[in-house]
């Protein structure tokens, strides 16, 4: 059936059915050799140089991809963008990333409670703090997780917590590059009230609580990209595919969260990057949704791309229909993407030093 996006979607075009193309290419279990992933892609900045070129194509993406066909007619793929894409201009460098304590930033979201300041952090290596900085890149705070010792934190989010207050941070602890965790966790903990003004970084202590998941059919998975729904408090993982064949698969656990026992994370949605859906690196490393939960972001390590989800329908639906590609700056090794306070800006910060914070904004 097609789908019909409603007239009541603000700065959406005029009513339009649309003829939609599936993006979910392939459901069953993957049996091929992992490769060793070290981050890096063939597009990666060696010498440390920084580029304002926007990438729109990685063409070190699995070849074997560059063929789609249509599932039921065997005919090319569809890949057209949907109408209701928004337009993006060309990224803004906002400033640089200089302090040598943030140099391997991996996830980004912007506070809700302090529109401006961002809240990132370092990946594997560097898992028992996190931060706070300006659009501009200075670094205003160092937060210390006490209780927990993280083992590979690669993502963050903003979602609603258990007392219905809607500005939770949640750190994703769910980094497995050699696929043998048993249990992943999420730290939750209440957005911190943060000095904006203060004359030096702050240094502060919170001891978030422990939401443990796992993978309901027992198989470890490597996860850099978390979101929360705004619309549900449910999390979801994207897979990073370590197969070569950029198979990430969606999975969810389903709100609320107790300490009683881990939350079962179930695959309700699977992705191909790499190939004409979803043109270039095949890894997927960051994620987000607007804070109305109509927008999810996903990105890799040369791509971006955006769905818009139907609040009526489950969140997963949205992936059902084509992507719309979105401006991403060429970045060394990019993982961390996520919306502004206004809910539709997005903004992007690379791993390694002196790297800038860039702004995509929603065009009128």
């Amino acid at each position: 059936m097609p789908l019909c996006v409603p007239e009541m979607l603000w700065l959406l075009p005029t009513l339009a059915c649309l003829d939609t193309s599936d993006t979910l290419l392939r459901s069953e279990p993957v049996d091929s050799q992992a490769r060793h992933d070290t981050g890096d892609t063939a597009s990666t900045d060696t010498d440390g140089t920084r580029e304002t070129a926007v990438d729109s194509h990685d063409s070190g993406g699995d070849s074997s991809q560059d063929t789609a066909t249509e599932p039921e007619t065997g005919g090319p793929l569809d890949t057209s963008p949907p109408a209701w894409c928004p337009d993006f201009g060309e990224p803004v460098e906002l400033g640089i990333v200089t302090h040598e304590d943030l140099k391997e930033l991996s996830g980004v979201v912007e506070s809700r409670r302090h529109p401006g300041l961002l809240w990132t952090h370092n990946d594997s290596g560097d898992t028992d703090r996190f931060f706070a900085i300006s659009r501009t890149g200075e670094l205003l705070g160092t937060w210390s997780i006490e209780g927990v010792l993280p083992r590979d934190l690669e993502d963050l989010a903003i979602g609603p917590g258990p007392d219905g207050e809607p500005n939770y941070l949640y750190l994703g602890d769910v980094g497995d590059n050699n696929r043998v965790r048993d249990e992943l966790r999420v730290l939750r903990l209440p957005e911190p009230q943060v000095q904006t003004d203060a004359p030096e970084p702050l240094n502060e202590a919170v001891t978030p609580e422990v939401i443990e998941l796992f993978f309901q059919d027992g198989i470890p998975r490597d996860s850099e990209a978390i979101f929360v729904d705004p619309l549900t408090g449910d999390i979801y993982l994207v897979i990073k595919d370590r197969d070569g064949l950029g198979i990430s698969g969606i999975f969810r656990a389903a709100a609320p969260f107790g300490s009683e026992a881990p939350a079962p994370l179930v695959e309700v949605a699977e992705l191909i990057f790499g190939g004409d859906a979803l043109p270039g690196s095949d890894l997927a490393t960051g994620a987000d949704i607007s804070e109305d939960g109509e927008w999810i972001v996903i990105r890799t390590y040369s791509s971006l791309f955006l769905w818009w989800r139907n609040p009526e329908k489950t969140l997963w639906q949205a992936f059902e229909h084509n992507a719309c590609p979105s401006p991403l700056a060429h970045e060394p090794q990019g993982e961390a993407v996520g919306f502004a306070a206004n809910g539709r800006d997005y903004l992007t910060v690379s791993e390694k030093l002196d790297q800038p914070v860039w702004l995509y904004s929603w065009g009128e």
